[in-house]
This record gives C-alpha cells, structure tokens and sequence, in this order.
C-alpha cells in the first residue's frame, strides 16, 4: 500500500471536523426545539397552537434528520479512508505493508467510542505523525501494551526501508520485545540485530543517534525544511529514515555520557526524526544525578498515556459522550504472519537500490581533465548526495586504503570506482593497473574486450609477479623526475601546465595487497620497499595508490604500519571492531555498525572519528558493466586511442607460439625459448647454448609442462639454423607425437643404450642436440656402485663413460644435450657421474628441498614457489644466475 500525501494530509482535520459537525447538528436542533418550546409554552396548548407546534417539531426533526445522516455518512467514509489504510492491528496484512515512499500524517492509535442516546459509533484516534514529543510512562503491563501497539502501527504505515529500530533492554535482555524478535534478523530494520543490553553499546548507539540528529540541524535542515517532516516534504529525493528509540527499564545502565546523549535526544530528537519511548523507574530517577533527565521528560516529553486518555483527541463538548478505546491485538499466528510478510519487504526492498548508471554524467563522459586530480562519486551519502573518492588535489588525499570483511561489497566498490573514473577520464588522462590476489576472476572482465585506460589487468598473480609491477611503477616514477627536472617544475599539476603532451595520472589498484608479504623476507622486504617509495613520492608524479585487503591483522608491525599511515584515504566497509579500529583509525569503530553490503564509510582525515561519511554504494550489475565496457572500447577506438593493455593471468600458462614466432628470434646463436620472464614485460626467456654452458637438466613431474618445454625446445632448435640433426633417445619406447616435428631438421629416434653408444662414439661430424627422455631410467647410465680398477687397456668404453665425453666435449663443436628426468634425488643419486656436466637447469612441479638442492647445487638452500602448476625456473649453474618464468604448453593442454 502507498500513501498519498496531499489526500491524507488533511484526513485527522476532516474527522474533528465531521465530529464538530455532529456536535453542530444536535446543537442546531436542540436549540431549534427550544424555540419551539418557547413559542408555545405551557402543559396545556389550545388544539390550533397544539398543531402548530407539533408541525414545527416535525420539521426541525426532519432537518436534524437530514443533517445527522448527511454528517454521519461524511464521518463514515473518512473512518472507512482511515482504516482501508490503517485497519485494526488485529486485521493487519501485506496489503497493509506501507511499500511506497510517503508517511501518513497522522497514526491510528486505538479508537473512539461515540454515543449520544440511542446512537453509537466508532471513531479512529489519529495522533499526529511524525509526533512531536517524546513518550514515557513508569513500568507496569498497561505500558508494554501500548509500546507493542505504537511499535507495530509504525511498522505498518512507515515505509519500508525507511524505519529503523534500536531498543535497549538491559534487565530484560531483549524479554520486553518478545512478540517481534523475528524483525532482529532485518539489518535495514533493526540495524544492530540484537536488543542492546550494555552499558558500552548503548552509550555508543545513544552518541551515534546524537551526532545523527546534530549533523541534521546543523547541516542539513534549513529554514524552509526545518523539521524531519519538512526535509521530506521539500527533498524527495534524499528521503530521511525515521528513527525509534525504545529505552527499557530506564535509568539501568547508562552512563554519564549515555544521560547527557538521552537528554539531548529527548529535546531535540522529535523535531528530527528520531522518537524516544522509555519505560522509566520513577522511584530510581528521582536520584540527584538525574535531574537534568527528570526536566527534560518533564518539559520536552509526554507520557505515553496521554495519548490514551484524550489530550489530542478532537473536542465535542458534552453532548456526544466520548470515551477511547485501545487496539485489538492480533493472535499469535496472525502477528508471526505479518511479521513474515513485513520482513519478506524488506528484503525485497533491500534489492532495490539506486542505480549505478545515475552516478554517470552523460557530459562528463571522458572530458575531464586529471591535470589537479582525479574524482569520481562511489555512492550517496544519508541525505542523497552524491559521495566521491577524489586523490591527487591540493586539498585531497594521494592514496586509498580499502579494507572489508569477506562478503562486505569490496569488489563491487572497485568495480564502481574503476567505471566512475574511466567514464570522467579519457585514456590519455587516466591509465589503471590492477593487481588481484583474490584468485577470483573480478578484473578479468576489463580484459575483453580491454578497458581503454587499463595498462594492466593481473588475475591471480604472484607475489614475485606483484614486485616487477611496483619495480616497473618506480622506473616510470624516475623517468617522470627527470622529465620534471628538465621542464624545472615541481609537480605533475606545473607539468600539464607547461607542457601540451599528455601525461596521464596512474592509479595502481591492489585486491588483497597483503599477498604481497607473504611469500618469503625477500620477496616482502622488495614489496615494502617499492610500495613506501610509491606512496612517499608518487603523489607529486601523478601515481597513486588503492590498496585493498579483507583484514589488516597482522600487518601492522614494522615498516608495513608506516606503510599503511600514508594513505590518507580510508574506504571502510562492514568489518569487525578490531578491523575497524586498524582501518579508520583507534577508537573509530563505525565500520563495525555497517549495513554492507551496501553500506560503507570514507574518511579522507586518516581514520579521524569527526571525518567519517557513511555512503550507500549501489549493486554494480555485470550486465551494466559490460555494456559501459563495451561502449568505451568502441569509443577508444574511433578516436583512435592505442590500447596498450597487458593482460596477466597467473592461473593460465602462455599458449605455445607458432614456429614461425621462434623463427623471428633466432639468430646466429642457438637460444632455447621455453616460456616468457615472470615479470611485467613478459619477455621471452632466452637460454643460450655456447660452448661454456650448454647441457641441460629439465626435471620435474608436471605431463603437461614437460610436453611444453619438449617443444618449445624443439622449435627453438628447428629454426635456429645452428643444428644439422636431432637425436632422440627414448628409452621408453612412447611414440612420438606428430606435434613435435623438428620441421627441416633431421630427427634420429633410437630406444636402446647401445644404439646409442654407437652414435656418440662417432666422431663429431654434425652439430648435434641430443634428447634423452627419462636420463635416470637408463641403467647404462647409472655409476657403479661397487669398486672397479681402471679399465683394460682394449675394453670398449661403456655407454656412461660416452655420455660423459660427449657432455664434456660435445658444445664445443657446436652439440648439445637437453636431459629430462621426472625425479631428481634419484637421478642425482643413480647419475651422480653426468649430472654435474648438466650446466644449465630448469626445474618445476619441485619442493623448495630439491628445487634448492637442484638450481643451487647446495643441500641446505631451499627455493620457494616451484609446488604451484603455473611456473618453472631456469638456472644457470655457471653464473649462479636464477629465473623464474612461465613456460609454454601446447593448446591441447590449457
């Protein structure tokens, strides 16, 4: 049901009204009869006079007649007006459920007994909404009654989503609001979901509606809306919530600090939304130290009971006896019913939010200039303002802090902001790099088609992925410096204003940052060190910072609590009180009393209490998003704006290249490409063979990654020019896959030992790569374990011993060997002999023990990272140089 402001505004009136006329009625015809009387007095009338004044007794009657029944049908419809909104609490339903945006102007409390001889009616009794003062009333069960009765009435006519309960019961831990706990599970209601108790949280809840109803009279009322009514009245659009304040057993449990807030709220509460009702201990207030409270209920409240007892009920003088009447209460099952029903509203209602799309202005769209700054609005404020994170202005924060339990809305925030921005900013303003730990797949929606603005989108990455990024952001800081320096200008806002080429601002947006710390001192001591350069210098280069975690326990110590003091900027959505307290600052715990989703807060002041502006954020649809992506990827192009996108996922490994792609990078020296650098330029990782270091040991079990490396080295060597045939030793007899074709380059496939100790005791004719698939599983190849002498003088050398000569000999002319086992303690073990001539080294599918004791040669050295699927390391024993990459895997096998 939806209320109609103008229609029911004046129905309380028109009802004292239609009572006066009543009263005026009987009035007119009595004082008609009198004259009547008066005409003709006496017990005994002449016949001719007795006839006259029964005839005029007959006409007054008539007219008294016409009129009762004219004004009883005008009273009757205005009654039946009233209760088709506002029926008997017994007969309450959905269809009662107040789901449109207006407020009645009057509530019905109980009824109206009328009557005058014969006749009886009833009357609704309206009490003027929103009510103008305070209510109390000492303890007993009448009170309860009526609070229970006042309480569902408001359910039902404000409307939903616009009424919001908090109630203290400190003796009876909740017992007082029994028949309505099902409306605690209703955060949009109930926004605590618990029926306070404590003295810390009530005082905290009673300085919260303080400061609610101080920033309303000093902020936003004015002298045309000066009361809750009227703001609502003249600002449709920025609705206030009305506010109820139940307050058991009072003075139990409030401190100090809670009297004076209660005070406060009692004076000047009504005029701003907010009602309080308290059930008092009259006996324990009449203590000295609650004597400001005593006054304040004296002067500013009224007892609960004058609005039983006819203070405000339409004056009738004595001719129509009145007496009132109180609610029917609804049965057990019909209340549990409503209150279903109600609760199944707001959660309907809870859906239904602004839409992002009105945040967009159509002719902001890219023409803004980020020369002083970059702004955009993320939601509303309480009073419908739009709210918006701005960073890079004289007068504004450089850096953001962005922190929110699992389930809070963090991810749609920073899908909120990244479109805000890029819909103001064009490409050459703004450019984003976003950076997501979360192993989710949130960012990857601005990689097709790319965002225009996006230098990079990163999913899942690494944390070592995470240090060349910042690596790359501080070189881009030093280039930015010496621009500066040449141009003698000091921050980015004096550079736009010297220079016409564009210079975008950069903002590097970080989803679950903490990441960046956890894997190892070395890789955490990089990331502390780029980030602090980052947020120390890059505000005067136009680099900004959104940093952005689910909780900051156990990251504030040491420089990491520096770290975070930098960024001026706190986003804080719905979190613990420790969290909020780390986020916004000590003391600040507001964040604990969020509503989020939607809900959030931004301090700009470092967590500064007196700084926090709570904001609704609104749902940003996927369906949305994409169209608004879309339509900047069409926009970009026909301008002609170079998307310069680098698309990062850490989940996927690189797709094998086309031969013809290791054929662009050959040249006059054999360089194996086995996948591309884990790093922000991705290049290729190039391994040379040269006569110093040129055998290679590929361990590690992982299929998939060892048929990858297999042809990526096959193609490196089959288009290198620099190999004149392929020796493929397969012990194990598996065919070869037609995929690894050496193109032009002659492949000889031999499975036994001795086949092959023949074409090694050959003298080196050709330049050669040997494959050995499986080194450790070749027993000819394995040391001898027990004690031999020297061989005979005309003993034919054993396959081992020309392996060994073909390891040491081999690269100088021009030969190589590529060795693939899948374990290498074994190998190590069983090879001990050949192992130490495999120079280079690529390990994967490794714990830290071995890939240590493999890429580093020493048993205690441990190497971090290889047990994940989506990497390998490539060594080189003579340099001690250490690489980690990405290799290929053929597309067979994503």
């Amino acid at each position: 049901m939806k209320y109609s402001t103008p229609g029911n505004s004046s129905l309380r009136q028109r009802i004292a009204d239609a009572l006066c006329q009543l009263q005026k009625t009987l009035a007119r015809r009595d004082a008609h009869v009198r004259t009547v009387e008066s005409d003709f007095p006496g017990q005994k009338l002449a016949l001719a006079n007795y006839q006259k004044r029964t005839e005029r007794l007959a006409a007054v009657n008539q007219h008294f007649e016409q009129s009762w029944l004219a004004a009883l049908d005008t009273l009757d419809q205005l009654c039946q007006r009233v209760r088709h909104r506002q029926p008997h609490l017994n007969v309450l339903d959905e269809q009662h459920i107040n789901q449109g945006d207006s407020c009645p102007d009057a509530l019905a409390f109980g009824r109206l007994h009328c009557r005058y001889e014969n006749w009886r009616g009833y009357v609704p009794r309206l009490v003027p909404f929103p009510l103008p003062n305070a209510l109390w009333r000492a303890q007993g069960d009448e009170t309860m009654r009526q609070i229970h009765q006042l309480l569902l009435r408001l359910l039902h006519v404000v409307p939903v989503g616009q009424l919001e309960i908090t109630a203290f019961d400190p003796s009876g831990l909740g017992r007082a609001l029994e028949p309505f706990r099902p409306l605690l599970a209703i955060k949009k209601l109930v926004p605590a979901q618990r029926i306070l108790t404590r003295s810390d949280e009530i005082e905290h809840a009673l300085a919260a509606l303080t400061d609610e109803v101080e920033n309303l009279i000093q902020n936003q009322f004015t002298a045309q809306a000066a009361d809750w009514a009227a703001y609502r009245s003249t600002r449709r659009d920025r609705l206030l919530p009305y506010r109820l304040l139940l307050i058991f057993d009072l003075p139990e449990q409030l401190s100090d600090r809670s009297l004076w807030s209660l005070t406060r709220l009692i004076e000047h509460g009504p005029r701003c939304g907010v009602l309080p009702v308290m059930v008092a201990d009259v006996a324990r207030l009449e203590d000295r130290k609650f004597t400001a409270l005593r006054d304040a209920l004296r002067t500013c409240a009224r007892p609960i009971d004058a609005l039983v007892k006819g203070d405000i009920v339409p004056q009738t003088d004595a001719i129509i006896t009145v007496s009132e009447e109180g609610e029917f209460w609804p049965q057990p099952q019909a209340l549990d019913n409503f209150l279903r029903q109600l609760a199944q509203c707001y959660q309907q209602h809870a859906g239904t939010q602004r839409p992002l799309g009105e945040l967009w202005a159509e002719e902001d769209y890219w023409r803004s200039s980020s020369a002083q700054g970059i702004s955009a609005p993320i939601g509303w404020s309480d009073e419908g303002e739009p709210v918006c994170l701005a960073l890079g202005g004289t007068h504004t924060e450089h850096h953001v802090l962005l922190a929110g339990r699992s389930g809070s809305g963090k991810s749609n925030l920073l899908h909120v902001l990244i479109h805000g921005l890029c819909h103001a900013y064009g490409p050459d303003e703004l450019r984003v790099w976003l950076l997501d730990y979360k192993q989710g797949t949130e960012f990857s929606a601005y990689a097709s088609p790319p965002l225009p603005h996006a230098s990079l989108v990163a999913t899942e990455g690494c944390p070592e992925y995470g240090v060349t990024v910042l690596t790359h952001l501080c070189e881009e800081l030093d280039n930015r410096a010496r621009q500066f320096k040449q141009h003698d200008v000091r921050d980015i806002g004096e550079y736009r204003a010297v220079c016409s080429e564009p210079l975008p601002r950069l903002l590097l947006i970080v989803d679950e940052f903490q990441i960046l710390f956890s894997s190892g001192r070395d890789v955490a001591d990089k990331a502390d060190r780029l980030l602090n350069q980052l947020l120390r210098q890059g505000r005067a280069y136009g680099i900004h910072l959104l940093l952005a975690t689910q909780t900051l326990r156990g990251l504030q110590s040491g420089s990491t609590g520096q770290l975070i003091s930098q960024m001026g900027c706190r986003l804080a959505l719905a979190c613990s009180q420790e969290d909020s307290a780390m986020i916004l600052g000590n003391g600040n715990w507001a964040a604990a009393e969020l509503n989020s989703p939607p809900q959030g807060i931004i301090n700009n002041a470092n967590g500064a209490l007196t700084a926090n502006k709570r904001l609704t954020i609104p749902q940003a649809q996927r369906q949305l998003l994409q169209h608004h992506l879309a339509s900047m990827a069409a926009r970009a192009q026909a301008e002609g704006h170079c998307t310069r996108t680098r698309v990062f996922n850490g989940s996927h490994l690189p797709a094998m290249p086309h031969p013809a792609w290791f054929a662009e990078r050959s040249d006059q020296q054999l360089r194996l490409l086995p996948g591309l650098c884990l790093d922000f330029s991705e290049a290729p990782l190039a391994i040379p063979c040269g006569p110093r270091a040129a055998n290679l040991l590929i361990a590690g079990y992982d299929r998939r990654i060892q048929k990858g490396l297999l042809l990526s080295l096959l193609r490196s060597v089959a288009t290198s020019g620099q190999i004149d045939q392929i020796v493929w030793f397969n012990p194990n007899g598996v065919a070869t896959d037609a995929l690894f074709s050496a193109g032009d380059v002659p492949v000889r496939h031999c499975q036994h030992s001795d086949e092959l100790a023949g074409l090694l005791s050959d003298p080196v004719s050709a330049r050669r790569v040997l494959l050995i698939e499986g080194l450790d599983e070749v027993k000819a190849f394995h040391s001898d374990m027990s004690f031999r002498g020297a061989p005979k003088k005309d003993e034919p050398p054993s396959p081992k011993d020309l392996l060994r000569a073909w390891l040491e000999n081999g690269p100088r002319h021009g030969s190589f060997t590529f060795a693939f086992t899948d374990n290498w303690r074994r190998c190590n073990t069983l090879c001990k002999e050949l192992t130490p001539l495999f120079e280079q080294r690529i390990g994967f599918a490794m714990n830290e023990d071995d890939a240590g004791a493999f890429l580093s040669g020493g048993s205690l050295v441990k190497f971090k990272g290889l047990t994940a699927d989506n990497r390998a390391a490539w060594a080189d024993r003579t340099t001690s140089e250490v690489t980690t990459f990405r290799p290929f895997i053929s597309e067979d096998d994503k």
